[in-house]
């Protein structure tokens, strides 16, 4: 076609002039009498070079070339059970593009605003839709959009709850963000081991009694670091034993959607007392860059937290809510998360006979069926915190999860292994390194010729 002829000739004088972001291009007259080709077939290449974001218009002034910003070398890690982005080729970003397209036509005036503080009602009503068939049911006005779950968590430290209490309580190991942002607020932390095999509700229940508990901050399914699940007869527990002591649960149900558990994965589906805050982050499950969570509140902890809310940011932002609500209300995030649930079981399958088939047999691991994480626990005398170098340095990234204990509970025996990125055909290869390196280094320790054998 003619004017496919014209858009090549466009992209190759921008390449072969060096032409830089902001350079004018040759006017639609002279770009007539150079090509010799119709002032419609010019404009319609011009047109389509505009919708592929290479040049910009500028009305009574003509066309400019779009800057592109040059990527930046990275190294290319082969081992990368580090990293817990959700994985690109994931994502159809046609569709992400086409969801853009669509707000950008239809929703002007809300992008022109700074929306509301509770977030837009479009996206509440479609991720309590998306939640009912998780049986997690709720009014729109309980239901508050927020800039990423961490805002969440902050707003959570600090709003006044109805029990009048400022202590935290917090799974052992746990996300390290939350703990952090209690210390700088001032909260008193305590910690639960969620190590062992079955979760200690005598424990549970001696905290509540004696501490004077906010809320206790839990991952319901696939935890982050260990991969950790509650059953449901352990959620019921729990939620008799924080009503009978005045306590809250916050719930963080961030890879709950990646199960297929045929029983209520969250403990907002079972909760009869309005006990849980029920908050659902999708920077795992859609795109981290949009910075958006839901958070389900009980209705007496509405209106503190609207106000707490306002002095965050006002609003989140509206062009990220308006993509994510026509994202879910065009059928796509269904579809997508399907193809999520599919592909992050698989690799957790993976994951799980590799580690079975080549760690030494004092290496334990706990068994999720999905999600992102495992934890490999380490004998004794590997510190993790030493092997965790050891394994940078042969190009296998992990996480040492000394860091998201409290102090009184450090622990270096445990290493997070997160398959978010790491390609499927990579995990054999590298749980097969990982376990070399751990052989090698109970060789040394048992080695006559260890540095303990020398005074």
């Amino acid at each position: 076609m003619k004017y496919e002829t014209v858009k090549q000739l466009i992209k190759t004088k921008i390449k072969r002039e060096h032409l830089k972001s902001g350079d004018k291009l040759p006017s639609i007259r002279s770009l007539e009498s150079q090509t010799g080709f119709s002032k419609a077939t010019i404009i319609k290449a011009l047109t389509e070079l505009e919708q592929a974001h290479l040049i910009y218009a500028i009305p009574q002034r003509g066309y400019f070339v779009t800057g592109k910003p040059k990527a930046q070398p990275q190294h290319a890690v082969k081992f990368n059970f580090l990293a817990a982005n959700p994985e690109a080729t994931l994502f159809d970003f046609k569709q992400v593009h086409h969801c853009l397209d669509q707000v950008f036509q239809n929703f002007q005036s809300e992008i022109l605003s700074y929306g509301y503080a509770d977030g837009l009602r479009s996206l509440r009503k479609q991720i309590l839709h998306l939640l009912g068939d998780q049986q997690i049911f709720a009014s729109v006005d309980r239901t508050f959009i927020t800039s990423g779950a961490q805002q969440a968590l902050n707003i959570m430290l600090n709003v006044p709850f109805p029990n009048q209490r400022q202590n935290i309580l917090i799974e052992q190991p746990t996300y390290a963000g939350l703990y952090k942002a209690a210390q700088i607020t001032g909260n008193r932390v305590f910690g639960i081991d969620i190590t062992q095999r079955h979760f200690n509700l005598k424990q549970l229940e001696a905290i509540f009694r004696n501490n004077e508990i906010k809320f206790f901050y839990v991952m319901p399914s696939f935890q982050n670091p260990t991969g950790h699940h509650y059953s449901t007869a352990e959620k019921r527990q729990i939620l008799a034993l924080a009503e009978q002591y005045d306590v809250y649960i916050v719930e963080d149900d961030f890879l709950g959607d990646l199960g297929t558990i045929n029983e209520p994965n969250s403990f907002f589906a079972l909760d009869e007392h309005q006990r849980v805050i029920y908050l659902k982050s999708f920077s795992k499950i859609f795109l981290p860059s949009l910075r958006l969570a839901g958070v389900i509140l009980p209705r007496n902890l509405v209106d503190n937290f609207l106000e707490y809310k306002k002095i965050y940011d006002l609003s989140s932002s509206n062009i990220s809510q308006e993509i994510l609500a026509t994202f879910i209300e065009n059928g796509m995030f269904a579809l997508h998360l399907k193809k999520l649930r599919t592909h992050y079981q698989l690799k957790m399958k993976e994951l799980l006979r590799c580690c079975e088939l080549y760690l030494p047999a004092d290496v334990k691991f706990f068994k999720p069926t999905s999600g992102f994480y495992t934890c490999l626990e380490l004998p004794s005398q590997i510190n993790s915190t030493k092997l965790t170098q050891q394994l940078a340095q042969q190009d296998i990234l992990v996480q040492d999860v000394a860091g998201m204990f409290l102090s009184y509970y450090q622990n270096h025996t445990l290493i997070r292994l997160s398959i978010a990125e790491i390609p499927l055909a990579n995990i054999e290869p590298g749980i097969k390194r990982i376990s070399e390196v751990i052989r090698n280094d109970h060789q040394q320790q048992n080695s006559i010729f260890s540095d303990q054998f020398f005074i």
